[in-house]
C-alpha cells in the first residue's frame, strides 16, 4: 500500500485503520523488523522496550512519525511503544493525535 496525502481530519482515520499516509509533518507507514534495526531512532525506541533479539526480520511493524522522530510504533504481539518526550509544539499534537487513537 503507497502512502497518500493526508490532512489533519484524516489522520485520525488512517490511524485508525493502520493506513500510511504523508502529511505535511506527520506520517505513517509500516516497516518491517529489518528495516527497524537499521534505523537509528526507531531502534533506538523499540530497544528501549523490547529485546532487540525478539525483533523478527520479517515482522511488520506501523510506525507514525513527527517530522523524523517516531514517536509510536505498533506490533501485534508487543502492541504499543511510544516516544512521549517533548520536542515541540508540534510534536505534543502528534503526540496527542495518536493518544487519541489509543484511547489514553
Amino acid at each position: 500500500m503507497s502512502k497518500q496525502d493526508a490532512n489533519y481530519r484524516q489522520i485520525p482515520h488512517r490511524l485508525q485503520r493502520r493506513q500510511p499516509f504523508r502529511g505535511h509533518t506527520m506520517t505513517a507507514d509500516w516497516m518491517y523488523g529489518r528495516e527497524i534495526l537499521t534505523h537509528r531512532h526507531v531502534r533506538r525506541l523499540v530497544t528501549s522496550q523490547l529485546d532487540e533479539d525478539a525483533i523478527e526480520p520479517y515482522d511488520d511493524y506501523y510506525v507514525v512519525w513527527s517530522y523524523d522522530l517516531p514517536i509510536a510504533i505498533v506490533h501485534r504481539e508487543y502492541g504499543v511503544i511510544r516516544n512521549d518526550d517533548k520536542i515541540s509544539m508540534t510534536t505534543t499534537r502528534h503526540q496527542n493525535l495518536v493518544r487519541a487513537w489509543l484511547k489514553e
